[in-house]
């Protein structure tokens, strides 16, 4: 049998007619990847396999010097992976049920030719891939590509620890998977509230009781994370969506809030809570209508 597909976001497949950030462009040069993927992995690992699911960052255009490649949108800003549009694939799933080991799944998307493939920076023990130094790590993209090492925004954003063979975690299956992240990064790309996050040994500051919340919660709103609320719809981006846009990244903020600070949180109570969310939102539509435009005419 044959064997279709096309790039999507997380949480849906992207049009024929979408511009999202020049991926109908850039994309259709997989396609042949893809299809050899599809087929190595049936032969390989289930005959009967009816999809194949290959996840990776889509990244670049952005460049320190301004040099990015004519009609390209810039998809992530703070550092330097390439002033062209590049997919670097790093996980394959089977029909969506599950992931495929690291190693072979390493080896089925080399061997079908995509030629950005995660790879390990470092092996070793969770203490000893932990040690790493992601204060002073540097993304090694660029050179990947063929390019120079830019002169500045190239601190990578962290490392993300992973065991060689896919490991079920919790009643829902989870993943086994720890994300160490740079404060240098956060302080790179503008995001102050999880680069003070990053840093709490040091001691947190700030205003005391509920000011000091909405505070905190007001260093998560950046663009980069608006942004990545709209990858997963491109839809947010049309006219009328503002609301459920800021509905959404209220949502995104608050969950992170109560992961980074739940004891500050529940030291104000019910009513410090109910504020926080309502101060959020608020901030998140302000947000949302400073940032749309712009936003908009990036993607295309």
């Amino acid at each position: 049998g044959g064997a279709a597909g096309g790039p999507g976001s997380r949480t849906a497949r992207l049009g024929d007619g979408s511009r999202f950030f020049n991926a109908k462009d850039v994309m259709p040069r997989y396609h042949g990847a893809v299809v050899q993927a599809f087929e190595l992995a049936r032969r390989r690992l289930r005959p009967d396999l009816r999809r194949l699911l290959i996840y990776g960052e889509y990244f670049g255009g952005f460049w320190p010097d301004g040099r990015v490649e004519p009609g390209l949108k810039k998809i992530q800003g703070g550092v330097a992976y390439s002033p062209g549009h590049h997919f670097y694939a790093f996980d394959v799933s089977l029909d969506g049920e599950g992931y495929v080991d690291f190693e072979e799944a390493r080896e089925l998307l080399l061997e079908a030719g995509f030629p950005l493939v995660a790879e390990p920076i470092r092996r070793g023990t969770l203490d000893e891939v932990l040690a790493v130094d992601v204060e002073t790590l540097e993304t090694g993209i660029p050179p990947r590509l063929g390019l120079p090492m830019p002169s500045s925004c190239r601190i990578a954003e962290g490392v993300v620890l992973r065991p060689v063979r896919e490991v079920a975690v919790g009643d829902r299956g989870g993943r086994a998977i720890v994300k160490k992240k740079a404060q240098a990064f956060w302080e790179a790309t503008s995001q102050p509230a999880m680069a003070q996050k990053t840093a709490a040994e040091r001691g947190a500051s700030g205003l005391p009781g509920a000011d000091r919340l909405v505070e905190l919660a007001r260093g998560l709103i950046n663009e980069n994370r608006l942004r990545a609320v709209i990858s997963k719809d491109p839809a947010l981006l049309d006219e009328g969506q503002a609301p459920r846009l800021a509905g959404l990244l209220c949502k995104d903020v608050l969950e992170d809030f109560a992961k980074l600070y739940s004891d500050e949180e529940a030291a104000e109570g019910p009513k410090g809570a109910t504020m926080l969310r309502k101060a959020v939102f608020a901030m998140a539509r302000a947000f949302v209508d400073g940032s749309i435009a712009s936003i908009r005419a990036d993607v295309g």
